[in-house]
């Protein structure tokens, strides 16, 4: 009898224009209002304060002069290429002491080099008519710019 008499109900709302969501515990049925349209405001809300954020957040890197990769990571890389560079080329260099002012200055040169090359990414993306870059083209770049990856240091 229960069960009838839920479907009945339910086919009865489903009738005007509602929907019935029942809960996991199947305690309290949970009614909605098809006729609304509140789920579309909603949805231009997020989408619209998903913008706003994304905005704020280029102005926020805009306006820095911060870094934007965080020092001690950096400085642990460089220190890592060297030694694999002093592996690779065979030649013992010893144990290299870096200063401070070489991390800046590899550090202020790097990120301004990768600025320069995802400036260069999205203008290819925004060329093929996407908003979004993709791994061609990065390819496409590095054929424009004839930059070869097998190649860390010029012959």
């Amino acid at each position: 009898m229960h069960g009838a008499l839920t479907c009945y109900i339910r086919h009865t709302l489903t009738k005007f224009g509602f929907t019935i969501n029942m809960a996991r515990t199947k305690k309290v049925p949970v009614v909605k209002d098809k006729r609304k349209s509140g789920k579309s405001k909603n949805v231009m809300a997020s989408s619209k304060k998903r913008k706003n954020r994304a905005f704020a957040e280029i102005r926020k890197y805009q306006t820095s002069t911060d870094h934007l990769i965080p020092k001690a990571p950096f400085a642990r890389l460089v220190r890592k290429v060297l030694q694999s560079a002093e592996m690779d080329t065979g030649v013992p260099c010893g144990n290299y002491r870096v200063t401070k002012e070489f991390l800046v200055c590899i550090h202020e040169a790097s990120e301004v080099y990768l600025t320069v090359y995802f400036e260069d990414i999205n203008i290819l993306a925004r060329h093929a008519g996407r908003v979004t870059i993709m791994s061609k083209d990065i390819t496409t770049l590095r054929q424009i710019k004839r930059v070869d990856s097998s190649r860390v240091l010029p012959k």
